[in-house]
């Protein structure tokens, strides 16, 4: 029979926000463990290495006794990007069930063509500007140049 405490590992989070901590982990569980409060954006760096909250511990050859950084309040690019992406994919969402409520589809479309018609279509977006070119000279023109074109 192994001994428990072999198979787990101490280490010690230090984090920005916290402080620091030992904490006991075990090395085939995903570095995601450590994280306190899941709402709070979380980046761990060990080595010098940020650690992908989906891999081990075992994975990282993280040791006992070794140190982990945790920055609390830092996202990354990918994590940025995850969450236009999951914008995103929500607001298709709530288009598609207005697209798939034809009621709804057609109350809010008969909306927006009251507001065209009432509101926007008066506004005209172009203006029309004649445009007044100036016939070519004969001869050079005797008015001196602006002076940032001497420059």
């Amino acid at each position: 029979m192994t001994n428990s405490r072999s198979t787990r590992l101490l280490i010690k989070v230090i984090s920005n926000k916290y402080g620091s901590k030992m904490c006991t982990v075990d090395p085939n569980h995903c570095i995601s463990t450590l994280k306190d409060n899941e709402s709070e954006e979380h980046v761990f760096i060990f080595k010098g290495q940020m650690l992908a909250d989906n891999f081990t511990f075992k994975h990282y050859r993280i040791s006992d006794g070794d140190i982990i950084c945790s920055l609390i309040g830092y996202t990354t690019p990918l994590k940025q990007q995850e969450l236009h992406f999951e914008k995103l994919r929500m607001q298709d969402m709530a288009i598609n069930k207005l697209y798939g409520n034809q009621n709804l589809y057609k109350k809010v479309s008969a909306e927006w063509i009251r507001i065209y018609e009432t509101k926007l279509a008066p506004i005209s977006l172009h203006k029309q500007v004649t445009l007044k070119v100036p016939e070519r000279l004969k001869t050079p023109s005797n008015i001196s140049l602006p002076a940032f074109w001497n420059k």
